[in-house]
């Protein structure tokens, strides 16, 4: 990293910690404000992230897209970036800042893991479909994301006792059919949005190394996350399933993503991590 990137990037993880802090004590103590403070920082932090990207970006002379740590880097954005449309479009979302912040800790904390230098595009990464591939990747896996955070909240809600109340946290989702609405439709946008992934990056493979699909450990895996939100679309649509059943599935399915993601890149040199 540059050194003004290493000041931007770290003051970004800190406000992003002191957000998550924020909301753990509105969930824990029921505080007061303490859930606008966590607004407020968040929105601090994500405008350090941006300047960071920025400062890489320019600094490497190509989208942060390539190694590990900007693809934790990117990705860990993109979850922010949805979590800021999604609260514009939808009423009631800012509490899924307590799901999200967590995640794009986790997510930074492994780009510095696995390493930040600077270096430049490789010939094979100098691709427009390189491009094309990473960021509906990214806009796929920061939907199932927020999509996970909003079935907790749902599986939280819904699991109260009815003479129970919903405390001051859970209050600030919204009832339960709207948020079950909210879970699925992010759960489509990003289906459909690793569909163009997965079509951008067979035709970036042909073109690299003459074959569209290989079957190395990351491919098949972003195919397993791909038909795992197929199958909750699918039993949504043609079975009727709803409520609690969409929504832990829609949870449990984060799972498939943390293994394409952090699991495929300890166990197998076969790929560059890119989704």
């Amino acid at each position: 990293m540059g050194s003004i990137e290493v000041i931007v990037f770290w003051a970004a993880v800190f406000v992003y910690l002191a957000s998550f802090i924020s909301y753990l004590i509105e969930v824990i103590f029921r505080k007061d404000g303490a859930g606008t403070v966590a607004w407020y920082a968040l929105l601090v932090a994500f405008a350090s992230h941006t300047i960071a990207i920025a400062l890489r970006w320019v600094e490497t002379g190509h989208p942060p897209v390539v190694l590990r740590f900007e693809n934790a880097l990117a990705g860990a954005w993109f979850m922010v970036l949805l979590l800021l449309v999604v609260d514009r479009w939808f009423k009631k979302i800012k509490a899924l800042g307590v799901f999200i912040t967590p995640a794009a800790l986790m997510m930074l904390g492994y780009g510095v893991l696995v390493g930040a230098e600077l270096q430049p595009a490789a010939p094979n990464f100098q691709s427009g479909w390189l491009w094309v591939h990473v960021t509906f990747a990214w806009l796929a896996y920061g939907s199932f994301a927020a999509a996970g955070g909003l079935g907790i909240a749902f599986l939280l809600k819904d699991g109260r006792d009815e003479d129970q109340s919903e405390g001051r946290f859970l209050s600030r989702f919204p009832d339960l059919p709207y948020l079950e609405d909210i879970m699925l439709k992010l759960v489509l946008f990003g289906f459909i949005g690793q569909s163009f992934m997965l079509l951008s990056g067979a035709v970036w493979a042909e073109g690299l190394w003459g074959s569209y699909w290989n079957w190395d450990a990351l491919e098949t895996w972003a195919l397993v996350t791909w038909l795992t939100y197929g199958v909750i679309i699918h039993f949504r649509l043609t079975l009727g399933w709803k409520g609690r059943r969409i929504a832990w599935m829609t949870t449990g399915a984060i799972l498939t993503e943390i293994i394409t993601f952090w699991g495929i890149g300890f166990i197998s040199n076969l790929h560059t991590p890119l989704i």
